[in-house]
């Protein structure tokens, strides 16, 4: 997995989210950068690819050119995530046209109240008119991509709505969509836990992301997973080096050997984060 922080710009506070804490500067992702990645991984197929990181993708003026790169280097599956405030009609058509596989949209809550204290910045009537459309327009161009998943994450604030979030989406969506339930995720105890159950740290396990995925910022700075918000554990630079160089150095391998051996918390970020990946 290639995850492409195309920007880190968001218009949404919501109150789970580490963009919150973040001291990195905001920014987009120059479109040779990006080329020069989409170029590798399509050396290195099969690349599941998610251009998003702390930020909201379809906010990058170049989204859809990005996409359109990407597909035409044949680097897919392609997973876009989405607040779903800005899935206007023309970036829905866009999404349609440039044939990209999974729309994920996060989507808080059944209730306006619950969902616009949670997802600060975002109209619940303008999100959900925004869904609607979405599938209306795959219906109507009847295809079957994007396939939709509308996810809502389990907190304290969340938890007594999960249900009714399921009985209300699932009979509108097709067969290769889906309602999913995400865990509450604290960035490494960056944000104030709120889940149901409070997590355990996982024992000194090995973390499975540092060999399933690379995290890409939109400077080009490498992070061992999606939980390093602030950049804490750069491992190198695309603008100098290639994906294959970063992933093999020497620096994630001793990372890594470290996760192996049970010393997973000489890395504070780690120490203190309860995924195991």
């Amino acid at each position: 997995m290639v995850s492409i922080e195309i920007t880190n710009a968001c218009n949404l506070d919501c109150i789970m989210c580490a963009r919150n804490k973040m001291s990195r500067d905001v920014g987009f992702m120059d479109f040779d950068l990006y080329c020069k990645i989409i170029d590798e991984c399509a050396e290195r197929k099969p690349v599941v690819l998610l251009p998003q990181g702390f930020g909201e993708s379809l906010l990058h003026p170049r989204w859809m050119e990005m996409i359109k790169y990407a597909k035409d280097r044949s680097v897919e599956p392609i997973v876009l995530i989405t607040n779903g405030t800005v899935l206007n009609e023309k970036n829905i058509k866009a999404l349609l046209d440039l044939e990209v596989d999974q729309v994920v949209i996060s989507i808080d809550g059944v209730n306006k109240d619950t969902f616009e204290r949670i997802r600060k910045g975002a109209d619940f009537e303008r999100v959900i008119e925004n869904v609607m459309r979405l599938i209306e327009y795959r219906e109507k161009k009847n295809v079957n991509k994007p396939s939709i998943n509308l996810r809502i994450i389990q907190m304290k604030e969340t938890e007594a709505e999960v249900e009714s979030f399921f009985k209300r989406w699932q009979p509108l969506l097709g067969p290769g969509d889906e309602v999913s339930i995400n865990e509450y995720n604290t960035w490494a105890s960056a944000v104030e836990d709120r889940s149901v159950k409070t997590k355990k740290l996982p024992e000194n396990k090995p973390c499975k992301q540092l060999w399933k995925m690379c995290f890409i910022y939109w400077n080009g700075d490498v992070a061992p997973c999606c939980v390093d918000y602030d950049g804490e554990l750069v491992l190198g630079n695309i603008n100098d080096s290639s994906i294959a160089e970063i992933w093999r150095s020497k620096k994630l391998r001793e990372m890594r050997r470290l996760h192996l051996c049970g010393q997973r918390d000489k890395y504070p970020l780690c120490a203190r984060c309860p995924e195991s990946g």
